[in-house]
């Protein structure tokens, strides 16, 4: 079993710079933090942001019922 001294360093030092050493490789280089951001933030944004207010207004249906009368014709 560690010691004291153990302990201390892996709550104080280890486990926090595993957080601190892919942060500041963010900051560092770009081509690192891209590989946490999905190929298009704003697009995901976006979508976040208005897809409640097309649901809430029930504008998906009318979608729905558009494209079945696509399908349909075609």
């Amino acid at each position: 079993m560690p010691g004291p001294a153990f302990s201390i360093l892996f709550f104080v030092v280890i486990i926090p710079g595993a957080g601190e050493v892919p942060a500041l490789l963010t900051v560092i280089f770009p081509f690192f933090a891209r590989l946490f951001l999905s190929e298009n933030p704003a697009g995901t944004e976006v979508k976040q942001y208005a897809e409640p207010i097309f649901l809430s207004r029930g504008i998906d249906t009318a979608g729905r019922a558009f494209s079945r009368a696509a399908i349909e014709i075609n």
